[in-house]
């Protein structure tokens, strides 16, 4: 397994779900999910194997490494098994912030299973923020389903902005949400 040296810590869990430090043997299932739902990421092509693997070669094998990486990436497991992946990305150092990234598997992605995962993530991503001495962390999602922020409520996060019609999903226009947490690091 890969050590993120920026963290003292390396293996998040709560309850059933763990988190590790992203996998290189995982890259292939992540990116087949973000092809899955290239819809409601940011991803503007698809992925093939070889930026994939050029991806991981370049940017997140690097990333271990560093004493301030640009992004914290992390295998999701429930029970053991790779169920999804997210971490932290766009980490601004310097005013301690990063935004969440979090995927599911594109068979697990219904409305149950989501919102217990996605409830257990949030709980060991802030922990990793806390980790790396983070000030603040924030997510952004389209407002497609309202279920999907139900989680961050519950997590301690707040709306921060609502961006009416703010992006086009399959020609519609949807508004965007961005929530974020203050953490207990001074």
């Amino acid at each position: 397994m890969s050590f993120y040296k920026v963290l003292n810590k390396q293996v998040f869990s709560s309850g059933e779900y763990s988190i590790v430090p992203v996998r290189m043997a995982d890259r292939y299932v992540i990116m087949q999910w973000r092809n899955e739902q290239i819809d409601i990421l940011r991803q503007k092509e698809h992925l093939t194997k070889e930026k994939q693997d050029l991806y991981f070669k370049t940017v997140i094998t690097k990333l271990f490494v560093k004493k301030n990486p640009e992004q914290l990436i992390f295998s999701f497991l429930h029970k053991g098994k790779l169920v999804g992946y997210g971490g932290l990305v766009h980490i601004d150092w310097n005013s301690k912030h990063a935004e969440i990234s979090f995927l599911l598997s594109s068979n697990l992605n219904y409305k149950e299973y989501y919102l217990n995962s996605f409830k257990e993530f949030l709980k060991m991503i802030v922990n990793v923020a806390e980790n790396a001495s983070l000030f603040k962390v924030y997510t952004f999602g389209y407002d497609i389903m309202d279920y999907r922020f139900r989680p961050l409520y519950s997590n301690g996060f707040h709306l921060e902005a609502y961006l009416h019609e703010h992006v086009l999903l399959n020609s519609e226009k949807k508004a965007v949400r961005i929530y974020s947490k203050l953490l207990n690091n001074d």
